[in-house]
Formats: structure tokens, C-alpha cells, sequence
């Protein structure tokens, strides 16, 4: 494993053997959490990790920004205000979420596919919070 986590090799056989089922019970705990609005703010942490449990992605805590002259630099990401969050995902999140959650499973049968399926799944808890 180097700095930038698993080969591709790895996260592609963790998929296949454990990640699929493992984002499925990530996906549902993570909305019974959220919709309980005690455990809210925990919800989303175990949404925001689907990307993990179905690939071992890990996305940095920042992002890169170019000023006017083109320089790199390093900032931190922030999130919404929790309770927008929360709405949303009251709203429209927990079912965009599901729709995105079965098309990547469709998606990663094919070997064609399999690219966009690990796409939608490192982003599906940004598709469901409107985490950064």
C-alpha cells in the first residue's frame, strides 16, 4: 500500500469479493442513522465512507486551487451547514442516493462498466449529503 492507498489490482478484488455487499450495509446503515436525527451527524460519517467500503478509496481532506498566476495551492475542505445537509438528504438524498447505488452495481457486472461504478461509488456520499 503506498501513500495514495491500495493498487488498483487490490481495491479491484475488494470490490468484487467484499464491497459490493459491504456498500449495500453502509448505504442502509448510514440512512437508518441519519433519519433517527439523534445519530444524524454520525449517519452521514458512515455515508460519506461508502466510497471506502466499496473500493478502499480514501479522498484527501484537500483540494487543490489555482490562482490567477496558476500556482497550486492546498486547501481545506468545507462542508455545508449541517442542517442543509440533513435536509437535503431528508428530501432528495436518501433516494438519489439509492438510484446511484443500484447503478453502479449494474455497472460493475460489466468489465466496461466497471470504471463508471467506481466512480458513482467514491462520490455516492457526496451525491447523498452534499459533503465536500
Amino acid at each position: 500500500m503506498d501513500e495514495d492507498g491500495p493498487s488498483m489490482i487490490i481495491r479491484f478484488l475488494w470490490m468484487l469479493f467484499i464491497g459490493w455487499w459491504l456498500s449495500g450495509i453502509f448505504y442502509f446503515v448510514g440512512a437508518i442513522l441519519t433519519l433517527l436525527i439523534v445519530t444524524a451527524p454520525l449517519g452521514m460519517v458512515v455515508i460519506q465512507k461508502i466510497g471506502w467500503a466499496f473500493s478502499l478509496y480514501k479522498e484527501s481532506a484537500y483540494q487543490t486551487v489555482y490562482n490567477s498566476q496558476g500556482q497550486a495551492m492546498q486547501i481545506e475542505r468545507q462542508n455545508a451547514n449541517f442542517l442543509v445537509r440533513f435536509l437535503y438528504f431528508l428530501f432528495i438524498g436518501w433516494w438519489i442516493g439509492g438510484i446511484a447505488l443500484v447503478i453502479s452495481w449494474i455497472a460493475g457486472i460489466t468489465i466496461i462498466g466497471l470504471p463508471l461504478s467506481f466512480y458513482i461509488m467514491n462520490r455516492l456520499g457526496k451525491i447523498m449529503t452534499l459533503a465536500t
